[in-house]
């Protein structure tokens, strides 16, 4: 089951059938893992893309959230 948040324009996808990357960010045209996404403010596509700093803050509150993922995803 996929679970999405959203909010400033970013979507955060917590998956726990991936056990690649049960927690993915996305913004306009670019993606990024969390953890890519949280330790270095930016997303990916055919560029590098800023996530906005309050997208970041809103990030981060999910970070147990993201754990349990990748515990179940990987257990």
């Amino acid at each position: 089951m996929t679970i999405k948040h959203t909010r400033f324009g970013v979507t955060l996808e917590l998956d726990a059938n991936d056990s690649d990357t049960p927690a993915m960010v996305y913004f306009k045209s670019g993606s990024a893992t969390y953890d890519c996404a949280i330790d270095s403010g930016i997303v990916t596509g055919n560029e590098d893309i800023d996530l906005p700093a309050k997208a970041i803050e809103w990030l981060a509150t999910f970070e147990d959230k993201v754990e349990q993922i990748y515990n179940i995803a990987r257990g």
